[in-house]
């Protein structure tokens, strides 16, 4: 829940006007202050609009969030905000009483012949007292419906008798009202609840667009595609969004904020139709369902659904709408099935303590204990070592097998920098018989998953397996398709071919995200993904 105290005087520069910031005015800029993006000017001279402003808070966070113009407006202006307008640039005061239909039509023209376009509006707890709803929402009509289509309006409301009233009346006067969140705040002795409230003009004819998101602890996406396939904008990237790591809260937030920018820029009309998450960490329904309680009830104006899954699972949903297996190999390895039926099954997937089976980390941690095990004369190695050997200590800048251990145990450890010998590795394949062998085995261990999980396979599935690679390891699927194959044919039962594909530029992960979150919105995209087949294993 967002918290008064997130923003004080400090944040609004009041202390030399000494003046009171009530908490429906608190929530509001803390929401502005947090999404500064979509409350900055849109082009040269815009303007945003500020209802019932008392003494002009929010109208001074709107500039410091980079809006060029705002036009603070009440029935009654005090001395006070009139001082600080003509202390602070690009504030503009003006009277406006919002009962009186005349007024309002003053205010439109005063803003069309004064500034090139409305941004929004913003108001906090002009919904005071219940006589005041229906002329408040006679006038936004006018303002949002009639005179600027398009234009959101952004309010906070102290939750008082008539809580549903306003969503009453936005029925009535063509308004979409959007509850964004409901902060519960202690103020004058008392915890009060305050509603953000997003309201629209309605649209009947509304497009349907679809957003991906695609988060883990390596960096996030985010990808806006229309239902007929076509991307609006470019993909949004940025860090970690990994939820075990970062908190589901933070995470929501960030993504929230980013969807609101991305949707502004690129005059995307919100709540979208759904949005579709393929998240490190969410195999835990329980955990889920927390996530999505979290973004309905603090974000609820970017979607009208959220679906979530595993970032193993959530590609399958686009890649193979019938079934299909992901097979991931970058620093750690997983295997999972998704059935038609929509089951998912498991293998592997249990970090490099208990698994990894054929990642990178594995490979490299294999090369490692090869030289262990031939210096100390448990396993001789069939080929040479010094290649690796050459690789290994070079990587860890070291010349002999015991300085390796601080690298292995205790705070020196770190999996990723392991992991990372296996990309030399690779480089000498061609050449070096042990770096072939490492790679072979890593292609037969991770076929051991296809193996593994094919008892869940049903009759149609075992007429062609579709396999989806992801993952940096195989980047060097040509050096371990033969320990691939080699394996399946040995060991497989009753399934009749494999296919296996990577992703292609054109359809990244994220854009399968989206797909999913159409499917289980029970719509679709019009559009295939590509994938580029890479092998085909007949048995």
């Amino acid at each position: 829940m967002t918290d008064v105290a997130d923003i004080n005087y400090q944040h609004l520069d009041e202390r030399d006007f000494g003046s009171v910031v009530w908490p429906s005015c608190q929530i509001l800029c803390n929401f502005m202050l947090s999404n500064k993006e979509i409350f900055k000017s849109s082009q040269e001279n815009s303007a945003a609009l500020e209802l019932g402003c008392g003494l002009a808070h929010a109208s001074v966070v709107a500039i410091r969030c980079g809006q060029e113009n705002v036009m603070a407006t009440d029935n009654v202006l005090q001395g006070t905000t009139r001082m600080k307008c003509a202390a602070v640039k690009g504030l503009h005061v003006r009277t406006f009483d919002l009962m009186n239909e005349l007024a309002t039509e003053r205010i439109v023209n005063a803003i069309r012949a004064q500034f090139s376009k409305l941004d929004y509006i913003i108001a906090s707890d002009i919904f005071y007292t219940e006589d005041l709803f229906e002329p408040i929402m006679r006038a936004l009509h006018q303002l949002i419906v009639v005179a600027f289509p398009g234009v959101p309006f952004y309010t906070t409301y102290q939750l008082r008798d008539a809580c549903d009233f306003i969503f009453d009346l936005g029925e009535f006067y063509q308004i979409d009202c959007r509850l964004v969140r409901t902060a519960s705040v202690f103020s004058e002795g008392t915890y009060k609840e305050i509603q953000l409230i997003r309201m629209t003009a309605r649209q009947t004819d509304k497009e349907e667009v679809y957003i991906g998101v695609e988060g883990g602890g390596s960096g996030t996406k985010i990808a806006f595609l229309r239902a007929n396939g076509t991307q609006i904008g470019r993909t949004i990237q940025f860090g970690t969004s990994n939820p075990l790591l970062n908190g589901f809260e933070n995470v929501s937030d960030t993504l929230a904020t980013a969807i609101r920018a991305h949707a502004k820029e690129n005059n995307v009309s919100l709540p979208v139709t759904a949005i579709g998450y393929g998240m490190s960490g969410a195999e835990d329904k329980k955990y889920v369902n927390d996530f999505i309680n979290y973004l309905q009830i603090e974000h609820g104006d970017i979607a009208e659904q959220h679906f979530m899954d595993s970032d193993a699972i959530v590609p399958l949903h686009g890649y193979f709408p019938a079934g299909g297996v992901i097979m991931i190999s970058g620093t750690g390895s997983n295997c999972r099935l998704l059935t038609k039926n929509g089951e998912v099954f498991g293998c592997g997937g249990w970090g490099h303590m208990l698994g990894d089976e054929g990642s990178g980390f594995w490979i490299a941690h294999r090369a490692v204990k090869t030289l262990f095990d031939h210096d100390d004369g448990f396993h001789i190695s069939e080929h040479s070592t010094d290649v690796v050997r050459r690789i290994v200590y070079s990587h860890f800048d070291v010349t002999e097998n015991s300085q390796l251990l601080p690298h292995f145990y205790g705070n020196g450890f770190v999996k990723a920098r392991v992991a990372q010998i296996t990309k030399t590795i690779a480089e000498h394949v061609s050449t070096d018989p042990l770096c072939a062998q490492l790679f072979t085995d890593a292609g037969k261990i991770l076929s051991d998953h296809l193996v593994a999980i094919s008892r869940h396979y049903d009759s149609e599935m075992r007429k062609e397996v579709p396999v989806l690679l992801i993952g940096s390891v195989f980047g060097s699927w040509a050096l371990m398709e033969r320990g691939v194959v080699e394996n399946l044919r040995e060991r497989s039962v009753d399934v009749h071919k494999y296919s296996f594909y990577v992703m292609t530029e054109c359809s990244p992960a994220v854009f399968a995200a989206a797909h999913y979150a159409a499917k289980e919105a029970h719509s679709k995209i019009d559009a295939q993904l590509a994938l580029r087949k890479v092998s085909e294993v007949i048995l």
